[in-house]
């Protein structure tokens, strides 16, 4: 099985909903394994990856950048001193089953060229050279 790294906004917010509005980042993963939300299952978020770097889970690096999504597109709500995920207003009600629409993208696109507007673009780690003696 190999997970195919995909916009997990929908089901974020899916999950919450079933959960009552609010959550950690754990309970939301667990709820979208039990309930195989959008399609993911609990493999779907426990698979790993093994790169140069190390191991890590593409799930989680997905779940990471669609919550920066799903809170710049006014959905959710970090609530810091518990460590959990809020629904705003219009995550609870507004109707998600097209998300995300071209307006959407839009946006996050904007966002994220906003957020990075003047970062350099990464080229990776200099390699350390011999020095001859």
């Amino acid at each position: 099985m190999v997970y195919v790294r995909r916009d997990v906004g929908k089901a974020i917010v899916l999950a919450l909903r079933n959960i009552g509005g609010s959550a950690t980042a754990a309970d939301i993963k667990k709820e979208i394994g039990d309930q195989q939300i959008d399609g993911l299952t609990d493999e779907d978020i426990s698979y790993t990856k093994t790169n140069d770097q190390g191991e890590y889970s593409p799930f989680n690096a997905d779940f990471d950048f669609c919550i920066d999504n799903m809170t710049s597109l006014g959905y959710l709500a970090k609530e810091t001193a518990n460590h959990e995920f809020v629904l705003t207003e219009l995550g609870k009600t507004d109707d998600i089953s097209n998300f995300p629409t071209p307006e959407q993208t839009d946006q996050l696109n904007k966002y994220w060229k906003e957020k990075y507007r003047g970062h350099k673009p990464s080229r990776g780690l200099k390699r350390a050279t011999k020095v001859k003696k």
